[in-house]
C-alpha cells in the first residue's frame, strides 16, 4: 500500500515539476520576444527595475499556473483510473453479491426497512472486507442501481404505484428476478459517467482558482506592457 502511494507521489511530483518546467520555458520566451521587438526598453529608473523582474517574475508565474495544471491533470487521470477500477470490481463482485442477498432477503424483508438500511445491512453483514471508501463508493453504487431499477419498475407496470415502500419493493422484485439485467451495460454506463462528471466537479473549483491567480498576477504586466509599447511605437513615428 505504502510503495502504491509513494510511487503515485513521485509521479505527481515528476508531472507538476514537467508542467512547471514548460511553464516557466513559455514565460522566458515570450519575455525574450517582446524584448527583441523592443516592448521591454524603458528610460525611467523605477520601471527598469519592474522590467527587470519581468525576467523572473513572469516565467515564474507561468510555471506556477502550469505546474498546477499539471499536478490536477495527473489528480483527475489517477482519480479516473482508480474510480474504473473501482465500479468494475463492483459490477463483478459486489453487484452479483446483491442480487443474490435480495432473492434471500424477499421473504423476510420488513415492510418499514428503507433503501439505506437494507443496503447498509447487505455491506455489514460480514461478507465483505471493505474499506471505509470502498464501502461508501459501494453504497452510492448500489443506491444508483436500486434508484435504476425503480423506474424500470414504474415504466414496465401499468399499476398504481402508491408508497415508496411499494416502489422499493417493486425495485428488488425487478432486480431479483432477472429483469434488469439487460439494462446493466447502461446502468454501469451511467454510472461511469456520474463518476467522470463528479471528478471534474470536484476538480473544477481549483481549475478556476489557478486561472484567476494566473490572471491576477499577470494583470500589471501585460497593462503596463502594453501601454509602454503604445508609447514606443508613438515616439518611433515621431
Amino acid at each position: 500500500m505504502f510503495d502504491f502511494i509513494f510511487s503515485h507521489l513521485l509521479e505527481s511530483l515528476f508531472s507538476t515539476f514537467l508542467w512547471w518546467v514548460i511553464g516557466f520555458i513559455i514565460g522566458l520566451i515570450g519575455l525574450f520576444i517582446l524584448k527583441r521587438k523592443g516592448y521591454l526598453k524603458r528610460k525611467n529608473r523605477l520601471l527598469k527595475f519592474i522590467v527587470a523582474t519581468y525576467f523572473f517574475g513572469i516565467p515564474s508565474v507561468f510555471g506556477f499556473s502550469f505546474g498546477c495544471y499539471g499536478l490536477l491533470r495527473n489528480v483527475e487521470q489517477d482519480a479516473l483510473a482508480v474510480s474504473a477500477v473501482t465500479v468494475h470490481t463492483i459490477k463483478e463482485i459486489t453487484y452479483p453479491a446483491f442480487d443474490n442477498y435480495i432473492t434471500q432477503s424477499l421473504d423476510s424483508l420488513k415492510d418499514s426497512m428503507t433503501k439505506s438500511e437494507f443496503i447498509n445491512d447487505f455491506l455489514n453483514n460480514g461478507q465483505h472486507d471493505f474499506s471505509y471508501i470502498q464501502n461508501e463508493i459501494s453504497s452510492s453504487v448500489l443506491n444508483y442501481a436500486v434508484d435504476f431499477a425503480t423506474d424500470k419498475f414504474i415504466s414496465n407496470t401499468s399499476e398504481y404505484i402508491g408508497t415508496d415502500d411499494d416502489k422499493f419493493r417493486g425495485a428488488l422484485l425487478t432486480i431479483a428476478s432477472g429483469n434488469i439485467d439487460r439494462y446493466h451495460s447502461d446502468l454501469f454506463l451511467s454510472i461511469d459517467r456520474i463518476v467522470t462528471k463528479s471528478i471534474n466537479r470536484i476538480l473544477f473549483p481549483y481549475h478556476l482558482l489557478n486561472l484567476l491567480l494566473f490572471v491576477l498576477f499577470m494583470v500589471f504586466p501585460v497593462i503596463e506592457i502594453t501601454l509602454s509599447g503604445v508609447k514606443i511605437k508613438r515616439e518611433s513615428r515621431n
